[in-house]
């Protein structure tokens, strides 16, 4: 039985045939400030992609364009950094933090060994634009009650858009027996505004929320301290259902980074954006599928 998923850093779970899948999307970007690396496509520009890619045996794997890197970690957790003026700028503090993870039954399944000795990387097979490359890396992890929950990461950087990494994420059981799948959550991020600018506490990022569920509430605003929203999409409310845009946004003058949901079906899902103990700021992409895999 399979479950799969797809991020930009955003989130699809589309259950077909035992198959738990999900998409999302994570951007890297300069601030605010309009990105002159990216022009017209002319007759002149080279047919092969520019975008690298270079994989370790025991990790990581990255995959890096002319204005970004993504570094595919052994934890799964996706690090975007932004390539500017010599410089590598990145919000993303992973520490202790999966990429991915899921609920069944109640516990939580998590630390999934990936092989990245065996990574297959291939020319890029979605629709953003006829250059990029993909990475798939394979994974396994010991379930609920000796479960056998097999991962397929795949992350595809287009040329096309050089500061963008569409991600999937596909859970199989491959047991005897089925498992309730109660919740799963993608592409969960730690971020820290002092990596980017050192004079600010971790918190100090601005932010844009696309939920709409609460009438009349800003959808930009500065982090707190305390800061905590759970951003839900497509659930009812008193007031309808909620909805919006699927995209919660972080900046600090040098860089910023966003991730999103990018299918087009209508699910209910939360981005979930939350300051830590540590001061750090943590967001993902949470479904809530109550399914079978």
């Amino acid at each position: 039985m399979k479950m799969a998923s797809r991020f930009v850093m955003g989130f699809r779970p589309l259950r077909a045939g035992g198959l738990l899948f999900a998409l999302a999307a994570l951007q890297v970007a300069a601030g605010c400030r309009k990105d002159a690396s990216r022009g017209e496509p002319s007759a002149s520009q080279p047919q092969s992609s520019t975008v690298q890619v270079m994989v370790s045996a025991a990790g990581p794997a990255i995959i890096r364009t002319p204005a970004a890197e993504f570094e595919i970690l052994p934890s799964g957790y996706i690090r975007a950094c932004l390539l500017k003026a010599g410089r590598r700028l990145t919000l993303d503090e992973p520490g202790t933090i999966a990429g991915d993870s899921m609920v069944i039954a109640g516990e939580e399944v998590r630390g999934f060994t990936l092989d990245f000795e065996h990574a297959k990387v291939s020319e890029a097979q979605g629709k953003l634009g006829a250059r990029g490359k993909r990475v798939e890396i394979k994974g396994r992890s010991s379930g609920v009650n000796s479960t056998e929950i097999e991962k397929t990461l795949a992350v595809e950087v287009y040329d096309d858009f050089p500061t963008l990494a569409v991600a999937s994420v596909a859970y199989k059981n491959s047991g005897p027996t089925e498992v309730r799948v109660d919740q799963v959550v993608a592409r969960g991020q730690r971020l820290n505004a002092s990596l980017a600018d050192p004079g600010v506490p971790s918190y100090r990022l601005w932010s844009f929320h696309g939920s709409s569920y609460e009438w009349g509430k800003d959808d930009v605003k500065e982090i707190s301290a305390s800061f905590s929203q759970p951003n839900v999409m497509g659930k009812p409310n008193r007031r309808g259902v909620g909805g919006g845009i699927p995209v919660v946004a972080f900046w600090t003058a040098p860089v910023g980074e966003a991730i999103g949901h990018i299918e087009t079906l209508p699910l209910v899902l939360s981005l979930p954006v939350k300051v830590g103990p540590d001061g750090r700021i943590n967001a993902s992409l949470v479904l809530e599928p109550k399914s079978v895999l």
